[in-house]
């Protein structure tokens, strides 16, 4: 991941990629909650109304372009065991209590407007 493996005859030789990201930090977020988008429960899908919400708290905003912040979500969205790495780290602590606030009032609204729980035919995981 960001390296790019470059061959002229001799020895392989593996160097980072340069970055070219011109994305926004609202961009990147949609990236993160694009994978497996069709296994997420419609109230926790990356919607205009979540996206606008983040991007309008600084906190929340600024963390698409934390790289350790990315890196805790990613890790703890692909093993929830994994929490336990960053569970003593205030940054990584206090950014996941805010986002699952986020998230809280996301369910509620969600939950307002089209009354009880999504039924599912099956268990759903967001994790693989």
């Amino acid at each position: 991941a960001g390296l790019e493996s470059v061959k002229d005859g001799g020895p392989e030789l593996v160097k980072p990629k340069p970055k070219q990201d011109n994305l926004g930090p609202m961009d990147k977020l949609k990236a993160v909650g694009a994978a497996n988008n069709e296994n997420i429960p419609e109230w926790m899908k990356p919607s205009k109304e979540l996206l606008d919400k983040v991007q309008a708290d600084d906190e929340l905003a600024s963390g698409v372009d934390n790289r350790k912040l990315l890196q805790a979500m990613d890790e703890v969205s692909k093993d929830p065991t994994a929490w336990k790495k960053y569970q003593n780290d205030p940054e990584v602590v206090n950014y996941f209590k805010k986002m699952m606030g986020l998230f809280g009032q996301q369910f509620e609204e969600h939950e307002k407007k089209h009354g009880k729980a999504e039924e599912q035919s099956a268990p759903v995981s967001l994790v693989e």
